[in-house]
């Protein structure tokens, strides 16, 4: 006999279809993901010609079962969609028709990441292959130490890890840490040769212990991270005093915002001073910050 979907499973994929069960609902849903940029309330009333209150609201709704993501930009709150449902979102309809569940006691956010992610990973270095002298270009400035502790963490296919190896010498650590077995198997041979071990685990619960590391390097990962400011912190945490953090992607913002085709606002999370005030109640302090067209790098050092 089939096993009964466990209930906890249950209970937070009916929270996920109770929040789209009504229409103004799926509207602000479909306005986001098609906009694909973050939003306020005021652009969201405009689009959908309900009152402040009532669009609130619904955030709040949409917010609670992670359709939608918040940003802090100062003192107000932008809206974005979280990519990661249109992948699970999907699964989640298939396991209540009768396909395989999700294992017992992964996380939703967890399974949001690996559904969309893993489905990826196969062709990600044939789509983003041209990226890989940016990353190595990246990490030769971030000043890596050498024979020291680095972990990539969100390492991907492992693009990252071949530099990581050049920066730290013979002597040094490296891990890469994902939450996708799909994308630690590609990543595989690069960490064989790059000699680095690779770790499943989800960066806002690292196995890693207190004051380890000497430098994190994180390509992509903070507008991945369901609580942005716990994820900091997490990586605080495995950080010893001193330590770096490099925060990279391979397009600037501006390129990053014109390729996806929503305008860039000065008060973006990633933008810097929005980004300051994000790292140093977790215990950094932005020493660098570059963001040409070409490239985002951000360097934070560990304080304590």
């Amino acid at each position: 006999m089939a096993e009964l979907l466990d209930r906890a499973t249950a209970e937070e994929y009916a929270s996920w279809f109770r929040a789209l069960a009504d229409p103004s609902r799926v509207q602000i849903v479909e306005y986001l993901a098609r906009q694909g940029r973050p939003m306020s309330v005021g652009e969201l009333v405009a689009a959908v010609g309900l009152a402040q209150s009532t669009v609130s609201q619904h955030l709040k709704i949409l917010t609670e079962v992670r359709f939608v993501l918040v940003e802090p930009v100062g003192t107000a709150r932008h809206y974005r969609i979280n990519e990661r449902c249109v992948a699970c979102f999907p699964t989640a309809a298939d396991v209540v028709m009768g396909r395989p569940s999700p294992p017992a006691g992964m996380s939703p956010h967890r399974a949001e990441s690996q559904a969309f992610f893993g489905a990826r990973a196969a062709t990600w270095d044939t789509k983003y292959g041209d990226d890989l002298p940016a990353y190595a270009a990246a990490v030769g400035d971030a000043g890596m130490p050498t024979g020291g502790v680095v972990v990539d963490v969100g390492c991907g296919t492992g693009r990252a890890l071949p530099a990581l190896r050049a920066a730290v010498g013979p002597t040094g650590t490296i891990v890469g840490v994902d939450l996708t077995p799909e994308m630690l198997a590609v990543a595989r041979e690069r960490a064989r040769d790059s000699r680095a071990d690779l770790v499943l685990a989800d960066a806002q619960q690292l196995p890693l212990a207190d004051a380890t590391v000497d430098a994190i390097f994180a390509a992509g990962l903070v507008m991945h991270l369901p609580d942005r400011d716990a994820g900091l912190r997490e990586l605080a945490r495995i950080t010893r005093p001193g330590g770096r953090l490099v925060l990279f992607h391979p397009s600037g913002r501006a390129a990053l915002a014109a390729r996806k085709g929503y305008v860039l606002r000065p008060d973006d999370a990633m933008a810097e001073e929005p980004l300051r005030s994000a790292v140093e109640p977790a215990g950094w302090r932005l020493m660098t910050y570059d963001d040409p067209p070409h490239r985002f790098l951000a360097i934070a050092t560990r304080a304590g």
